[in-house]
């Protein structure tokens, strides 16, 4: 008597099958493309142990939109190169993570605010309904990571030094009033050779700029380098004309 399928082998079956029946072709591979829902009840599993399942090796995933719905891609076999969608990825993560703490505090911020006012005199009412009316702005900011904000990752994914993109993305997102002081600077500089200048203040990090002023990011680890007196070999690849040569 055959010995019954393991559940991870019916699923590398499925998978097998609905890439020969209707392959979807992305990075140079074949993949299986259905949403979880679709393939757990193909299966006779839950959504859980299918997740569980698609979490670790043989199978590799990714998740990709199509016609405006995100869908699961799988296929057996060993992980491709990292792209810059990958990385995008990871970047969305952390900022939509930043986004949901920063959130919760900006609304209790508000509350206090409104909850005091009977307490205060006419001009610190005007200040705290400023920055009521500031508070409801960053409030009124996107929950989740937008199409735009996203091809801009990827373009920091492609210019940022490989295999420390997500490093960087963190490092401006820690310290992003730094990084805003940088923005003020170069739009200075901006402003001599009469392109564009950005003069906002932004209190919370966007990505657009982050683009735009990418290599401030590699300004301020370059001035974190010098403050340490630790360069890290990318980054002396990256700037090599200002490092002092090591003595003989």
């Amino acid at each position: 008597m055959d010995k019954p399928k393991s559940k991870l082998e019916t699923l590398c079956g499925l998978i097998a099958a609905e890439i020969a029946a209707n392959p979807f072709h992305l990075d140079g591979y074949a993949w299986c493309a259905m949403p979880q829902p679709a393939i757990a009840a193909k299966l006779d599993f839950s959504v859980e142990t299918l997740r569980r399942l698609i979490s670790k090796p043989p199978i590799v995933r990714q998740t990709k939109k199509v016609d405006g719905k995100n869908v699961t891609l799988l296929r057996v076999g060993e992980p491709g190169p990292v792209t810059a969608d990958d990385i995008a990825k990871e970047m969305s993560r952390l900022l939509n993570g930043r986004r949901k703490v920063h959130r919760t505090k900006w609304g209790e911020e508000r509350q206090t605010i409104l909850a005091s006012m009977d307490m205060l005199q006419p001009a610190p009412i005007s200040m705290g309904l400023k920055r009521v009316m500031r508070l409801d702005k960053l409030l009124a900011l996107p929950r989740h990571t937008t199409k735009r904000e996203f091809g801009c990752m990827i373009g920091l994914a492609e210019i940022w030094p490989d295999g420390h993109q997500v490093e960087m993305f963190k490092m401006v997102l820690k310290r992003w009033p730094i990084f805003m002081a940088g923005v003020k600077w170069a739009a200075v500089m901006e402003a001599e050779t009469d392109e564009q200048v950005f003069n906002r203040h932004l209190e919370f990090p966007s990505v657009s700029v982050m683009r735009r002023y990418a290599h401030v990011a590699i300004e301020m680890a370059t001035m974190d380098a010098q403050e340490k007196g630790k360069v890290p070999a990318w980054l002396k690849a990256l700037t090599p004309g200002i490092w002092p040569k090591p003595k003989a």
